[in-house]
């Protein structure tokens, strides 16, 4: 869904948000950008049949929902399944494929060009493919993911990750990082160094204006992610709606 918040020159300047769901159902945001895992229909994407498919997407229709983002959690290796996976989520028109980083057990040659067999599967199908870095992924760095990076692949920015690091997510990381204009997704959460705890939009430590403000700068046309964080959502969405108001 696109949000409109503001008149600029006389034009006006859309948002785009999405939201994580365990389901198709409507959820009280009126947001028809959702992102889900594999597994919530079952079993994982790959596995689908053909009906099963298209019963997905007769009810994508139906709710006037699209799939902005899954994630799947395949071993790197599996190229035959991520075909699958790649197949598939062209059907069902999926947006962006983010490849968890669970399985990720080293970072060393060949599990660089396993991935590269992957992406180039990807990029073939046109589907760009997304990495969150979280703290539960400590093999992943920026300088590895420059290895794999290519015009097709992205990052899923968690400001509320770093602040549990204690790390400033934009002085120390965002502003720093090379591929800050890779970043297609930024995660709206907030929260405390004392102990990571989350808080609503801008009341914490997770320099989330700013992060925000650089983004938009940089040209970010993509996703302000809502899921569940630990604090009421509707009190955070409104809080972020209200901040981007003010900017």
């Amino acid at each position: 869904m696109q949000i409109l918040c503001k008149k600029e020159k006389g034009g006006a300047v859309m948002y785009h948000f999405s939201i994580r769901q365990n389901n198709l159902e409507p959820n009280a945001f009126g947001l028809d950008n959702i992102e889900l895992k594999d597994g919530v229909f079952g079993k994982p994407l790959y596995e689908l049949t053909g009906a099963e498919i298209e019963d997905i997407r007769n009810r994508l229709i139906l709710e006037r929902k699209r799939i902005v983002l899954y994630t799947v959690a395949v071993p790197y290796d599996r190229i035959e399944l991520y075909r699958e996976v790649f197949r598939k989520a062209m059907l069902l028109r999926i947006e962006h494929i983010k490849i968890c980083l669970c399985t990720l057990a080293d970072t060393g040659e060949e599990t660089i060009q396993n991935l590269r067999a992957v992406l180039s599967h990807a990029e073939a199908c046109g589907i760009p493919i997304l990495f969150e870095p979280r703290e539960k992924h400590p093999l992943f760095t920026y300088e590895w993911y420059g290895k794999i990076r290519t015009e097709w692949t992205g990052i899923v920015f968690d400001p509320l990750e770093y602040v549990k690091k204690k790390e400033n997510p934009f002085l120390k990381v965002l502003y720093k990082n090379k591929y800050r204009h890779d970043v297609k997704v930024l995660r709206i959460h907030d929260g405390l160094y004392e102990g990571g705890v989350p808080t609503l939009p801008e009341r914490g430590n997770g320099e989330i204006k700013e992060c925000t403000s650089a983004l938009l700068a940089f040209g970010f046309d993509g996703y302000f992610s809502l899921r569940e964080y630990g604090v009421d959502l509707q009190e955070a969405y409104r809080a972020f709606l209200h901040m981007l108001t003010q900017m």
